[in-house]
Protein backbone atom coordinates (compact mmCIF):
# COMPACT_ATOMS: atom_id res chain seq x y z
CA UNK A 1 0.00 0.00 0.00
CA UNK A 2 1.05 3.39 -0.77
CA UNK A 3 2.89 5.60 2.54
CA UNK A 4 0.92 8.63 3.13
CA UNK A 5 3.07 11.49 4.15
CA UNK A 6 2.87 14.99 5.05
CA UNK A 7 3.34 15.74 1.02
CA UNK A 8 -0.09 13.66 0.72
CA UNK A 9 -1.83 15.74 3.73
CA UNK A 10 -0.78 18.59 2.38
CA UNK A 11 -2.31 18.23 -1.29
CA UNK A 12 -5.53 16.92 0.47
CA UNK A 13 -5.59 20.49 2.43
CA UNK A 14 -5.35 22.55 -0.48
CA UNK A 15 -7.50 20.75 -2.84
CA UNK A 16 -10.22 20.89 -0.02
CA UNK A 17 -9.36 24.52 0.64
CA UNK A 18 -9.84 25.34 -3.08
CA UNK A 19 -13.42 23.72 -3.00
CA UNK A 20 -14.15 25.19 -0.29
CA UNK A 21 -13.45 28.84 -1.46
CA UNK A 22 -14.71 28.47 -4.40
CA UNK A 23 -18.56 26.49 -3.20
CA UNK A 24 -18.66 27.93 0.88
CA UNK A 25 -18.08 31.24 2.23
CA UNK A 26 -14.87 32.83 2.19
CA UNK A 27 -13.89 32.61 5.86
CA UNK A 28 -13.68 29.14 5.87
CA UNK A 29 -11.56 28.52 3.28
CA UNK A 30 -9.26 31.45 4.21
CA UNK A 31 -8.86 29.26 7.39
CA UNK A 32 -8.01 26.20 5.37
CA UNK A 33 -5.64 28.00 3.22
CA UNK A 34 -3.81 30.05 6.08
CA UNK A 35 -3.71 26.83 8.17
CA UNK A 36 -2.21 24.83 4.89
CA UNK A 37 0.28 27.57 4.70
CA UNK A 38 1.69 27.22 8.43
CA UNK A 39 1.41 23.59 8.21
CA UNK A 40 3.34 23.67 5.20
CA UNK A 41 5.63 26.04 6.07
CA UNK A 42 6.34 24.70 9.31
CA UNK A 43 7.30 21.41 7.68
CA UNK A 44 9.51 23.16 5.07
CA UNK A 45 11.09 25.44 8.52
CA UNK A 46 11.72 22.53 10.12
CA UNK A 47 13.50 19.93 8.14
CA UNK A 48 13.27 21.07 4.14
CA UNK A 49 15.38 18.17 2.44
CA UNK A 50 13.48 15.51 4.50
CA UNK A 51 10.15 16.83 3.86
CA UNK A 52 11.80 17.13 -0.44
CA UNK A 53 12.90 13.65 0.35
CA UNK A 54 10.05 11.73 1.93
CA UNK A 55 7.77 13.80 -0.93
CA UNK A 56 9.67 12.48 -3.34
CA UNK A 57 9.75 8.69 -2.25
CA UNK A 58 6.03 8.53 -1.34
CA UNK A 59 5.68 9.97 -5.14
CA UNK A 60 8.43 6.84 -6.18
CA UNK A 61 6.52 4.40 -4.05
CA UNK A 62 2.63 5.31 -5.34
CA UNK A 63 3.98 4.47 -8.47
CA UNK A 64 6.10 1.71 -7.83
CA UNK A 65 2.76 0.11 -5.94
CA UNK A 66 0.43 1.07 -8.95
CA UNK A 67 2.95 -0.57 -11.65
CA UNK A 68 2.93 -3.85 -9.45
CA UNK A 69 -1.46 -3.34 -8.81
CA UNK A 70 -1.35 -3.08 -13.09
CA UNK A 71 1.18 -5.76 -13.94
CA UNK A 72 -1.06 -8.94 -12.89
CA UNK A 73 0.75 -11.49 -14.15
CA UNK A 74 4.57 -12.37 -12.57
CA UNK A 75 7.64 -12.23 -14.41
CA UNK A 76 10.36 -14.98 -14.76
CA UNK A 77 12.36 -13.86 -11.70
CA UNK A 78 9.61 -13.87 -9.24
CA UNK A 79 8.93 -17.68 -10.02
CA UNK A 80 11.81 -18.94 -10.25
CA UNK A 81 12.33 -17.19 -7.00
CA UNK A 82 9.42 -18.94 -5.39
CA UNK A 83 10.53 -22.61 -6.78
CA UNK A 84 13.51 -22.53 -5.02
CA UNK A 85 12.58 -21.10 -1.97
CA UNK A 86 9.61 -23.68 -2.33
CA UNK A 87 12.25 -26.05 -2.77
CA UNK A 88 14.52 -25.22 0.13
CA UNK A 89 11.80 -25.40 2.47
CA UNK A 90 11.39 -28.85 1.19
CA UNK A 91 14.40 -29.70 1.64
CA UNK A 92 14.65 -28.10 5.42
CA UNK A 93 11.74 -29.84 6.00
CA UNK A 94 13.28 -33.30 5.12
CA UNK A 95 16.42 -32.51 7.04
CA UNK A 96 13.64 -31.58 10.10
CA UNK A 97 12.28 -34.48 9.32
CA UNK A 98 15.57 -36.87 9.40
CA UNK A 99 16.39 -35.25 12.64
CA UNK A 100 13.55 -36.25 14.17
CA UNK A 101 13.35 -39.72 13.02
CA UNK A 102 16.95 -40.21 14.71
CA UNK A 103 15.67 -38.42 17.61
CA UNK A 104 12.78 -41.01 17.95
CA UNK A 105 15.45 -43.86 17.24
CA UNK A 106 17.67 -42.63 20.01
CA UNK A 107 14.49 -42.77 22.13
CA UNK A 108 13.52 -45.30 21.44
CA UNK A 109 16.91 -47.41 21.96
CA UNK A 110 16.96 -45.56 25.36
CA UNK A 111 13.68 -47.09 25.96
CA UNK A 112 14.65 -50.28 25.18
CA UNK A 113 17.39 -50.41 26.73
CA UNK A 114 15.87 -49.36 29.80
CA UNK A 115 13.13 -51.99 29.58
CA UNK A 116 15.86 -54.64 28.94
CA UNK A 117 17.71 -53.20 31.98
CA UNK A 118 14.60 -53.54 34.08
CA UNK A 119 14.01 -57.21 32.56
CA UNK A 120 17.36 -58.60 33.67
CA UNK A 121 16.94 -57.03 37.37
CA UNK A 122 13.62 -58.79 37.55
CA UNK A 123 15.19 -62.09 36.46
CA UNK A 124 18.05 -61.60 38.61
CA UNK A 125 15.62 -60.93 41.46
CA UNK A 126 13.43 -64.26 40.67
CA UNK A 127 16.49 -66.21 40.50
CA UNK A 128 17.61 -64.72 43.91
CA UNK A 129 14.41 -65.56 45.05
CA UNK A 130 14.30 -68.95 43.62
CA UNK A 131 18.12 -69.50 45.08
CA UNK A 132 16.37 -68.14 48.71
CA UNK A 133 13.63 -70.59 48.45
CA UNK A 134 15.97 -73.69 47.81
CA UNK A 135 18.48 -72.36 50.73
CA UNK A 136 15.32 -72.47 52.88
CA UNK A 137 14.37 -76.20 51.62
CA UNK A 138 17.88 -76.94 52.33
CA UNK A 139 17.71 -75.34 56.00
CA UNK A 140 14.69 -76.83 56.70
CA UNK A 141 15.94 -80.25 55.73
CA UNK A 142 18.88 -79.72 58.27
CA UNK A 143 16.53 -78.29 61.12
CA UNK A 144 14.45 -82.01 60.19
CA UNK A 145 17.66 -84.09 60.29
CA UNK A 146 18.89 -82.53 63.45
CA UNK A 147 15.26 -82.73 65.16
CA UNK A 148 15.95 -86.60 63.71
CA UNK A 149 18.89 -86.75 65.57
CA UNK A 150 17.93 -84.94 69.08
CA UNK A 151 15.26 -88.07 68.88
CA UNK A 152 18.00 -90.99 68.12
CA UNK A 153 19.99 -89.40 70.96
CA UNK A 154 16.63 -89.92 73.20
CA UNK A 155 15.53 -92.92 72.47
CA UNK A 156 19.39 -94.06 72.68
CA UNK A 157 19.68 -92.46 75.96
CA UNK A 158 16.35 -93.92 77.39
CA UNK A 159 17.50 -97.35 76.40
CA UNK A 160 20.95 -97.08 77.97
CA UNK A 161 19.33 -95.91 81.35
CA UNK A 162 16.33 -99.03 81.18
CA UNK A 163 20.07 -100.73 80.46
CA UNK A 164 21.46 -99.22 83.49
CA UNK A 165 18.38 -99.77 85.45
CA UNK A 166 18.40 -103.90 84.55
CA UNK A 167 22.19 -104.09 85.03
CA UNK A 168 22.50 -102.20 88.31
CA UNK A 169 18.86 -102.70 89.99
CA UNK A 170 18.57 -100.69 92.82
CA UNK A 171 18.27 -102.72 96.47
CA UNK A 172 16.21 -102.09 99.48
CA UNK A 173 13.68 -99.02 98.38
CA UNK A 174 12.54 -97.32 101.20
CA UNK A 175 9.09 -95.95 101.86
CA UNK A 176 6.26 -95.74 99.35
CA UNK A 177 7.03 -94.64 95.66
CA UNK A 178 5.50 -91.34 94.55
CA UNK A 179 3.06 -93.15 92.34
CA UNK A 180 1.82 -95.68 94.52
CA UNK A 181 -1.26 -95.04 96.16
CA UNK A 182 -2.05 -94.48 99.80
CA UNK A 183 -4.05 -96.50 101.25
CA UNK A 184 -6.29 -95.87 104.26
CA UNK A 185 -4.63 -96.57 107.00
CA UNK A 186 -1.10 -95.92 105.35
CA UNK A 187 1.17 -97.97 104.24
CA UNK A 188 1.38 -101.61 105.56
CA UNK A 189 4.50 -103.50 106.86
CA UNK A 190 4.86 -105.53 104.38
CA UNK A 191 4.96 -103.19 101.92
CA UNK A 192 7.51 -101.30 103.81
CA UNK A 193 11.69 -101.72 102.90
CA UNK A 194 10.33 -104.59 100.27
CA UNK A 195 13.60 -105.78 97.91
CA UNK A 196 13.57 -104.33 94.05
CA UNK A 197 12.70 -107.36 91.79
CA UNK A 198 15.60 -108.80 90.44
CA UNK A 199 15.46 -110.44 86.65
CA UNK A 200 17.67 -113.60 85.92
CA UNK A 201 19.70 -113.51 83.39
CA UNK A 202 18.00 -114.82 80.96
CA UNK A 203 15.48 -112.20 81.18
CA UNK A 204 18.09 -109.70 80.80
CA UNK A 205 19.54 -111.15 78.02
CA UNK A 206 16.15 -111.95 76.29
CA UNK A 207 15.34 -107.78 76.91
CA UNK A 208 18.44 -106.53 75.61
CA UNK A 209 18.31 -108.87 72.42
CA UNK A 210 14.93 -107.50 71.66
CA UNK A 211 15.95 -103.85 72.56
CA UNK A 212 18.46 -103.82 70.25
CA UNK A 213 16.53 -106.17 67.18
CA UNK A 214 14.38 -103.10 67.59
CA UNK A 215 16.77 -100.93 67.28
CA UNK A 216 18.24 -101.95 64.62
CA UNK A 217 15.01 -102.76 62.41
CA UNK A 218 14.35 -99.37 63.24
CA UNK A 219 17.52 -97.92 61.64
CA UNK A 220 17.65 -100.55 58.54
CA UNK A 221 13.74 -98.64 58.19
CA UNK A 222 15.13 -95.53 58.04
CA UNK A 223 17.93 -95.60 56.16
CA UNK A 224 16.18 -97.57 53.56
CA UNK A 225 13.58 -94.68 53.48
CA UNK A 226 16.24 -92.38 53.54
CA UNK A 227 17.56 -93.44 50.48
CA UNK A 228 14.14 -93.70 48.77
CA UNK A 229 13.56 -90.21 49.10
CA UNK A 230 16.51 -89.41 47.80
CA UNK A 231 16.59 -91.40 45.02
CA UNK A 232 13.18 -89.91 44.27
CA UNK A 233 14.36 -86.28 44.78
CA UNK A 234 17.60 -86.71 42.24
CA UNK A 235 15.03 -88.74 39.49
CA UNK A 236 12.60 -85.45 39.99
CA UNK A 237 15.58 -82.97 39.72
CA UNK A 238 16.69 -84.95 36.69
CA UNK A 239 14.32 -84.85 34.79
CA UNK A 240 13.36 -81.19 35.97
CA UNK A 241 17.04 -80.22 34.46
CA UNK A 242 16.33 -82.38 31.11
CA UNK A 243 12.97 -80.73 30.60
CA UNK A 244 14.70 -77.42 31.21
CA UNK A 245 17.83 -78.54 28.84
CA UNK A 246 15.44 -79.32 26.60
CA UNK A 247 13.38 -76.85 26.99
CA UNK A 248 16.24 -74.17 25.89
CA UNK A 249 17.52 -76.64 23.75
CA UNK A 250 14.11 -76.03 21.60
CA UNK A 251 14.52 -72.38 22.32
CA UNK A 252 17.77 -71.77 21.41
CA UNK A 253 16.57 -73.71 17.82
CA UNK A 254 13.62 -71.76 17.20
CA UNK A 255 15.43 -68.59 17.37
CA UNK A 256 18.52 -69.80 15.33
CA UNK A 257 16.01 -71.05 12.38
CA UNK A 258 13.72 -67.92 12.79
CA UNK A 259 16.16 -64.78 13.14
CA UNK A 260 13.97 -62.75 10.72
CA UNK A 261 10.80 -62.01 13.72
CA UNK A 262 11.68 -58.98 15.00
CA UNK A 263 13.51 -57.76 18.32
CA UNK A 264 9.86 -57.45 20.34
CA UNK A 265 8.52 -61.22 19.91
CA UNK A 266 11.57 -62.21 20.32
CA UNK A 267 11.85 -60.64 23.75
CA UNK A 268 8.42 -62.03 24.27
CA UNK A 269 9.46 -65.30 23.08
CA UNK A 270 12.00 -65.73 25.76
CA UNK A 271 9.86 -64.05 28.49
CA UNK A 272 7.79 -66.53 28.14
CA UNK A 273 9.97 -69.43 28.03
CA UNK A 274 12.04 -67.49 31.75
CA UNK A 275 8.32 -67.51 32.98
CA UNK A 276 7.65 -70.94 31.77
CA UNK A 277 10.67 -72.23 33.42
CA UNK A 278 10.89 -70.30 36.26
CA UNK A 279 7.33 -71.86 37.18
CA UNK A 280 8.57 -75.17 36.78
CA UNK A 281 11.48 -74.79 38.55
CA UNK A 282 9.16 -73.22 41.49
CA UNK A 283 6.23 -76.14 41.01
CA UNK A 284 9.34 -78.96 41.20
CA UNK A 285 10.85 -76.80 44.28
CA UNK A 286 7.29 -77.04 46.23
CA UNK A 287 6.83 -80.42 45.34
CA UNK A 288 10.18 -81.37 46.84
CA UNK A 289 9.55 -79.04 50.06
CA UNK A 290 5.97 -81.09 50.44
CA UNK A 291 7.53 -84.55 50.41
CA UNK A 292 10.10 -83.12 52.73
CA UNK A 293 7.86 -81.59 55.23
CA UNK A 294 5.73 -84.30 54.57
CA UNK A 295 8.15 -87.44 55.14
CA UNK A 296 9.87 -85.71 58.25
CA UNK A 297 6.80 -85.09 59.11
CA UNK A 298 5.41 -88.46 59.39
CA UNK A 299 8.98 -89.74 60.70
CA UNK A 300 8.83 -87.37 63.57
CA UNK A 301 5.13 -88.83 64.26
CA UNK A 302 5.89 -92.26 63.78
CA UNK A 303 8.79 -91.60 66.16
CA UNK A 304 6.56 -89.29 69.11
CA UNK A 305 3.99 -92.50 68.92
CA UNK A 306 6.81 -94.81 69.00
CA UNK A 307 8.17 -93.46 72.08
CA UNK A 308 4.60 -92.69 73.51
CA UNK A 309 4.07 -96.83 72.91
CA UNK A 310 7.25 -97.92 74.21
CA UNK A 311 6.97 -95.41 77.65
CA UNK A 312 3.62 -96.93 77.76
CA UNK A 313 4.74 -100.56 77.49
CA UNK A 314 7.57 -100.12 79.86
CA UNK A 315 5.18 -98.51 82.25
CA UNK A 316 2.60 -101.59 81.94
CA UNK A 317 5.47 -104.09 82.28
CA UNK A 318 7.21 -102.27 85.29
CA UNK A 319 3.72 -102.24 86.84
CA UNK A 320 3.07 -105.71 86.16
CA UNK A 321 6.25 -106.84 87.80
CA UNK A 322 5.62 -104.94 90.71
CA UNK A 323 2.57 -106.79 90.63
CA UNK A 324 3.84 -110.51 89.65
CA UNK A 325 6.96 -109.35 92.14
CA UNK A 326 4.32 -108.53 95.19
CA UNK A 327 2.41 -111.88 94.21
CA UNK A 328 5.38 -113.62 94.25
CA UNK A 329 6.78 -112.42 97.59
CA UNK A 330 3.54 -113.21 99.18
CA UNK A 331 3.24 -116.94 97.85
CA UNK A 332 7.04 -116.88 98.65
CA UNK A 333 5.99 -115.71 102.25
CA UNK A 334 3.69 -118.53 102.33
CA UNK A 335 5.50 -121.13 101.22
CA UNK A 336 8.50 -120.48 102.56
CA UNK A 337 9.07 -123.42 104.92
CA UNK A 338 7.28 -125.50 102.49
CA UNK A 339 10.22 -124.64 98.87
CA UNK A 340 13.32 -124.90 101.79
CA UNK A 341 13.67 -128.84 100.93
CA UNK A 342 12.92 -128.28 97.83
CA UNK A 343 15.07 -125.65 96.72
CA UNK A 344 18.34 -127.65 98.87
CA UNK A 345 17.15 -130.25 96.42
CA UNK A 346 17.26 -128.07 93.51
CA UNK A 347 20.18 -126.28 94.36
CA UNK A 348 22.86 -128.72 92.68
CA UNK A 349 20.48 -128.89 88.99
CA UNK A 350 20.38 -125.19 88.99
CA UNK A 351 24.25 -124.96 89.01
CA UNK A 352 24.38 -127.45 86.31
CA UNK A 353 21.72 -125.01 85.09
CA UNK A 354 23.80 -121.69 85.72
CA UNK A 355 26.91 -123.17 84.02
CA UNK A 356 24.70 -123.83 81.06
CA UNK A 357 23.42 -120.78 81.32
CA UNK A 358 26.58 -118.61 81.92
CA UNK A 359 28.27 -120.38 78.28
CA UNK A 360 25.04 -119.31 76.47
CA UNK A 361 25.24 -115.81 78.27
CA UNK A 362 28.30 -115.64 76.65
CA UNK A 363 27.70 -116.89 73.35
CA UNK A 364 24.95 -114.30 73.11
CA UNK A 365 27.27 -111.45 74.30
CA UNK A 366 29.39 -112.46 71.03
CA UNK A 367 26.46 -112.40 68.75
CA UNK A 368 25.74 -109.06 70.28
CA UNK A 369 28.89 -107.28 69.79
CA UNK A 370 29.16 -108.65 66.31
CA UNK A 371 25.80 -107.44 66.11
CA UNK A 372 26.82 -103.99 67.32
CA UNK A 373 29.87 -104.11 64.59
CA UNK A 374 27.82 -104.46 62.27
CA UNK A 375 25.21 -101.73 63.26
CA UNK A 376 28.04 -99.31 63.50
CA UNK A 377 29.51 -100.33 60.49
CA UNK A 378 26.07 -99.54 58.56
CA UNK A 379 25.68 -96.23 60.49
CA UNK A 380 29.09 -95.16 59.14
CA UNK A 381 27.85 -96.38 55.66
CA UNK A 382 25.25 -94.62 55.84
CA UNK A 383 26.63 -91.62 57.06
CA UNK A 384 29.23 -91.38 54.50
CA UNK A 385 26.66 -92.15 51.60
CA UNK A 386 24.78 -89.04 52.99
CA UNK A 387 27.51 -87.05 53.02
CA UNK A 388 28.30 -87.84 49.49
CA UNK A 389 24.90 -87.39 48.68
CA UNK A 390 24.56 -83.95 50.39
CA UNK A 391 28.16 -83.24 48.65
CA UNK A 392 26.63 -84.06 45.21
CA UNK A 393 23.68 -82.40 45.93
CA UNK A 394 25.61 -79.03 46.68
CA UNK A 395 27.66 -79.72 43.41
CA UNK A 396 25.02 -79.67 41.58
CA UNK A 397 23.22 -77.23 42.70
CA UNK A 398 26.32 -74.57 42.35
CA UNK A 399 26.55 -76.09 38.60
CA UNK A 400 22.68 -75.46 37.86
CA UNK A 401 23.36 -71.88 39.35
CA UNK A 402 26.47 -71.02 37.84
CA UNK A 403 24.68 -72.32 34.11
CA UNK A 404 21.71 -70.51 34.60
CA UNK A 405 23.86 -67.47 35.44
CA UNK A 406 25.84 -68.07 32.09
CA UNK A 407 22.77 -69.20 30.30
CA UNK A 408 21.41 -65.77 31.73
CA UNK A 409 24.48 -63.67 31.06
CA UNK A 410 24.95 -65.22 27.26
CA UNK A 411 21.67 -64.45 26.44
CA UNK A 412 21.75 -60.81 27.86
CA UNK A 413 25.19 -60.44 25.96
CA UNK A 414 23.08 -61.88 23.09
CA UNK A 415 20.64 -59.51 23.13
CA UNK A 416 22.87 -56.25 23.81
CA UNK A 417 24.89 -57.49 20.40
CA UNK A 418 21.54 -57.61 18.10
CA UNK A 419 20.91 -53.70 19.82
CA UNK A 420 24.32 -52.60 18.73
CA UNK A 421 24.29 -54.14 15.47
CA UNK A 422 20.73 -52.96 14.95
CA UNK A 423 21.96 -49.18 16.11
CA UNK A 424 24.54 -49.94 14.03
CA UNK A 425 22.70 -50.10 10.56
CA UNK A 426 20.45 -47.41 11.46
CA UNK A 427 23.03 -45.64 12.10
CA UNK A 428 24.53 -46.73 8.47
CA UNK A 429 21.29 -46.02 6.99
CA UNK A 430 20.95 -43.19 8.65
CA UNK A 431 24.79 -41.73 7.48
CA UNK A 432 23.93 -42.64 3.87
CA UNK A 433 20.73 -40.71 4.21
CA UNK A 434 23.18 -37.75 4.92
CA UNK A 435 25.20 -37.90 2.54
CA UNK A 436 22.74 -38.32 -0.39
CA UNK A 437 20.79 -35.43 1.38
CA UNK A 438 24.31 -33.11 1.65
CA UNK A 439 25.20 -33.92 -1.93
CA UNK A 440 21.40 -32.89 -3.23
CA UNK A 441 21.71 -29.72 -1.00
CA UNK A 442 25.34 -29.65 -2.90
CA UNK A 443 23.65 -29.65 -6.15
CA UNK A 444 20.83 -27.20 -4.91
CA UNK A 445 23.39 -25.37 -3.78
CA UNK A 446 25.07 -24.67 -6.75
CA UNK A 447 21.59 -24.48 -8.62
CA UNK A 448 20.78 -21.78 -6.07
CA UNK A 449 24.37 -19.60 -6.44
CA UNK A 450 23.75 -20.08 -10.32
CA UNK A 451 20.09 -18.45 -9.86
CA UNK A 452 21.12 -15.74 -7.64
CA UNK A 453 23.73 -14.56 -9.64
CA UNK A 454 21.51 -14.10 -12.67
CA UNK A 455 19.00 -12.54 -10.24
CA UNK A 456 22.04 -10.63 -8.85
CA UNK A 457 21.98 -9.12 -12.85
CA UNK A 458 18.69 -8.90 -12.95
CA UNK A 459 18.48 -6.80 -9.54
CA UNK A 460 21.65 -4.67 -11.23
CA UNK A 461 19.73 -4.27 -14.70
CA UNK A 462 16.25 -2.83 -12.01
CA UNK A 463 18.65 -0.96 -10.03
CA UNK A 464 19.93 1.01 -13.54
CA UNK A 465 16.26 0.83 -14.80
CA UNK A 466 14.82 2.78 -11.08
CA UNK A 467 17.45 5.45 -10.86
CA UNK A 468 15.87 6.62 -14.30
CA UNK A 469 12.99 6.10 -13.02
CA UNK A 470 13.76 8.00 -10.17
CA UNK A 471 15.44 10.66 -11.34
CA UNK A 472 12.08 10.61 -14.12
CA UNK A 473 9.79 11.16 -11.18
CA UNK A 474 12.03 13.78 -9.27
CA UNK A 475 11.67 15.77 -12.85
CA UNK A 476 8.29 15.05 -13.43
CA UNK A 477 7.66 16.43 -9.76
CA UNK A 478 9.13 19.67 -9.80
CA UNK A 479 7.14 20.23 -13.33
CA UNK A 480 3.74 19.25 -11.48
CA UNK A 481 4.95 21.50 -8.80
CA UNK A 482 5.83 24.43 -11.24
CA UNK A 483 2.36 23.93 -13.13
CA UNK A 484 0.43 23.66 -9.36
CA UNK A 485 2.06 27.24 -9.12
CA UNK A 486 1.23 28.65 -12.07
CA UNK A 487 -2.07 27.27 -11.62
CA UNK A 488 -2.47 28.50 -8.42
CA UNK A 489 -1.62 32.04 -9.87
CA UNK A 490 -4.74 31.67 -12.61
CA UNK A 491 -6.70 31.15 -9.80
CA UNK A 492 -5.90 34.16 -7.35
CA UNK A 493 -6.06 36.16 -11.13
CA UNK A 494 -9.37 34.41 -11.31
CA UNK A 495 -10.56 35.13 -7.94
CA UNK A 496 -9.35 38.74 -8.20
CA UNK A 497 -11.08 39.16 -10.88
CA UNK A 498 -14.23 38.59 -10.53
CA UNK A 499 -13.56 39.94 -7.05
CA UNK A 500 -13.32 43.20 -8.67
CA UNK A 501 -16.00 42.50 -11.44
CA UNK A 502 -18.46 41.97 -8.28
CA UNK A 503 -17.21 44.98 -6.58
CA UNK A 504 -17.74 47.13 -10.07
CA UNK A 505 -21.68 45.51 -10.13
CA UNK A 506 -22.57 46.23 -6.84
CA UNK A 507 -21.05 49.42 -6.97
CA UNK A 508 -23.05 50.26 -10.53
CA UNK A 509 -26.45 49.17 -9.09
CA UNK A 510 -25.63 51.06 -5.84
CA UNK A 511 -25.34 53.86 -8.18
CA UNK A 512 -28.77 53.03 -10.13
CA UNK A 513 -30.59 53.27 -6.95
CA UNK A 514 -31.63 49.43 -7.07
CA UNK A 515 -30.64 47.07 -3.45
CA UNK A 516 -28.30 44.34 -4.41
CA UNK A 517 -29.96 40.89 -2.94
Amino acid sequence: MPRFDSSVFVAMFAAMAAYWHRDLCQFVGSVVVGFTFLVTGICCISSPRAWLFRLVASVAVWVADAEATQSTHPTEATETEKRLRARVKGLEQQLRGTEARVRDSEIARETEKKRHEKEVRRLDAQLATVSRGIKESLFAKDEVIVECRQWRRKFEDLEHLQQQALENPVREIQGRPRWAPAKKYGVGKRERGRPAKTFTAIAQVAIVNAAWESKLVGFESEARDYVARTDDQIRSLNAAATALSTKNAYLEQQMKATPAIPHELAQQQVRDAVASTMLFADQKHEEVVRLLEQTHSEELMAAKAGHEKESIEATSVVKAEAETARAQQREAAERTGQEATRRKEELAAKEAQLGELQAANTEIADDLRVKEEECDKLKSEVEVETRKHVTAMQHRDGFLRAGRRLRGRHDRLKTKADDLARGKQDLEDLTVELREAVRNLTNDKQSLQQQVEKLEHDNQSLMAQNEELFFKTVVSGIEVQHAQGRVGNLKQQVADFQTAEAADITTAVSGMGFAAE
